[in-house]
């Protein structure tokens, strides 16, 4: 359940120079579907991943967005996700990483 508490934690996060990514994938009803949950996430984070080669950003921050993907996958792929959405908020240099289930559907985006 996601609380005001939740909320007001991830509205603080600062990566304090390093960008966060927050990448938001539905959870299908179907468990069937479910398995297919890996999949949806790769999708989305192929929008975020040519950030981490973007010369602009410093060696850090772009070693820091591999990790969040990664860390992203790891975590997608566990079972405890139900019907509804996840969010998850990430910033591997600055050592964030919140994995948020969310009630109701929301487009899957970066």
């Amino acid at each position: 359940m996601i609380t005001t508490g939740t909320v007001h934690r991830i509205r603080g996060l600062n990566g304090d120079g390093i960008p966060i990514v927050s990448v938001y994938v539905q959870v299908p009803i179907d468990p069937r579907d479910r398995a297919g949950l890996p999949g949806r996430l790769n999708s989305v984070l192929d929008q975020v991943e040519p950030m981490a080669e973007e010369r602009s950003l410093d060696r850090t921050a772009r070693l820091s967005l591999r990790a969040d993907t990664e860390r992203m996958r790891e975590e997608v792929r566990t079972e405890r996700w139900r019907p509804g959405s996840v969010g998850f908020f990430s910033c591997s240099a600055r050592d964030v990483f919140e994995a948020v289930q969310l009630p109701r559907a929301v487009r899957d985006r970066p």
